[in-house]
């Protein structure tokens, strides 16, 4: 999806009484790199509830998870970016939970060190689209810096898909195991029920968004 199209769909947005926000906060690694075409592997990507209460809902919960899994696969090869997904399942092998599940649960943690719009009641602005750099960038743990040899790729990525009261949140990080930045960080938010064709249309726009990213450097 080019610019044109992303600013129809938020202005769309706003004709159905629909507001959003957008925020893209990247490093400067990421900026001064010359990335091309990458693979990027993305770890078991989920859907949450904001009540916990709510995410034993096991059946239902899954069942947009899997929708989200395969919006995921499609829409980053539309927009050109070479994807793996890894996800927790019975055939899982000691190594994801030893390296990847680990990796996933630590650049989750450095980044809700920081105050961001999941962890602090904080707003972002309505029908506004951002875009930063990072004054410090979340750096994970070096022990993982050899990934990159096991997997064929420094940058690894996570994709959460969150209700929180009544809005729909699309959360998208992306870190580079060799530097041990998180270099991609993305929050979109939309006061509007979860519909698969909203939560499809919200990842195709942040794949668009970190392949553009991508791609002019």
């Amino acid at each position: 999806m080019n610019g044109r199209k992303l600013i129809f769909f938020i202005c769309l947005l706003g004709l159905t009484g629909c507001k959003s926000s957008l925020l893209i906060e990247q490093s400067e690694s990421l900026l001064s790199s010359k990335s091309g075409n990458v693979k990027v592997i993305c770890i078991d990507p989920r859907f949450y509830f904001e009540d916990d209460a709510l995410n034993y809902q096991l059946e239902k919960c899954q069942k947009i998870t899997d929708g989200i899994k395969k919006d995921i696969l499609k829409f980053s090869m539309k927009n050109g970016i070479q994807l793996e997904l890894f996800d927790l399942n019975a055939k899982s092998e000691q190594e994801y939970y030893e390296n990847l599940l680990s990796l996933k649960a630590n650049m989750l943690a450095v980044n809700f060190n920081q105050r961001t719009p999941l962890n602090f009641n904080s707003r972002m602005k309505e029908n506004v689209v951002q875009k930063k750099v990072f004054v410090y960038p979340p750096k994970i743990s070096y022990e993982f810096n050899s990934l990159s040899k096991t997997y064929g790729t420094p940058y690894f990525s996570f994709v959460g898909i969150y209700i929180v009261k009544d809005e729909l949140v699309l959360y998208h990080l992306v870190v580079n195991t060799d530097n041990s930045e998180t270099i991609y960080r993305e929050y979109k938010i939309v006061n509007k029920r979860a519909k698969k064709e909203l939560i499809g249309q919200m990842i195709y726009d942040s794949y668009a968004s970190l392949a553009k990213e991508l791609k002019k450097h």
